[in-house]
Order: C-alpha cells, then structure tokens, then sequence
C-alpha cells in the first residue's frame, strides 16, 4: 500500500531567487532568477532589464548578451536549469535599487517583475523558497 505524504523543500539561496522583493548590500551581489515555460519558449530570446516609468531601460537579451553597462557588473546566465535563466548583479550600489522585469520576447506572455532594495552592510541576503510536491509514493 502506498502512503501518499506531501513534500516539503526548503531551498536556501544566497541572493534572490523567484522573490517579488529582494534586498541587496552595497558591495555585495545579487543573483535574480527568472521562470519561464521551457516547452513553449525554450527557443525564444529572454530578457532582463530596469524600469523606469514603466518603460524597460538597459535591456540584457539572452541571444546579444549586449549591456549598457561599460563595467561590466550584470550578466546574463541562460538556461541554468531548463525554464530558468538568472542575472547576476555584481558589487551593488544604491542606483541598482528599484524594480526589475525579467520574461520572454512574446506579446503572450506576462514578465515577472523584482523590487531590489539596497542596504548597507556587508550581509548575505537569503531568500527561502518553499516547494510543495503533490505527494511522495512510500511503500
């Protein structure tokens, strides 16, 4: 007989990961991963970038990995894991603060959006996710 349990996971990330609201330290970095629908959109172009006035500023597409950004402190890590892809922020400063969009280049799809505020200190920000699975099959 099978005993269905529900399973809990607990993933700890230093730096955010799938966080509507991030928090970052000046000097630190942060990694943002972004979920999209592998199946559907493997094969189209991601992006990430700032908003300002609901507007993208600063666009990084997967395909160009072309940046504004002359010191080159964001990169963009395609395909991680299929269905994610993650930007990482290197030494933060206050003007990283604000909100960020990550998504698919397809009218269809709705981005995600990631508030990262910005403290002083030299902490580690840790964003804890938790996965629940439909069940686990014990005999």
């Amino acid at each position: 007989m099978k005993v269905l349990l529900p399973l809990l996971t607990l993933y700890l990330a230093s730096g955010p990961a799938d966080c509507d609201d991030v928090t970052g330290y000046t000097g630190g970095r942060v990694l943002i991963n972004c979920r999209y629908d592998h199946m559907r959109y493997m094969n189209h172009t991601k992006y990430f970038c700032k908003l300002s006035r609901s507007q993208c500023t600063n666009k990084i597409l997967s395909e160009t990995q072309t940046t504004n950004d002359p010191e080159r402190r964001v990169f963009f890590a395609n395909e991680t894991v299929p269905g994610l892809f993650s930007v990482l922020i290197k030494n933060v400063s206050r003007q990283d603060g604000g909100t960020y969009r990550c998504g698919v280049e397809d009218t269809t799809t709705k981005p995600t959006d990631v508030t990262l505020q910005v403290k002083e200190g030299e902490e580690i920000p840790i964003c804890i996710l938790v996965t629940f699975s439909d069940s686990l099959g014990l005999i």
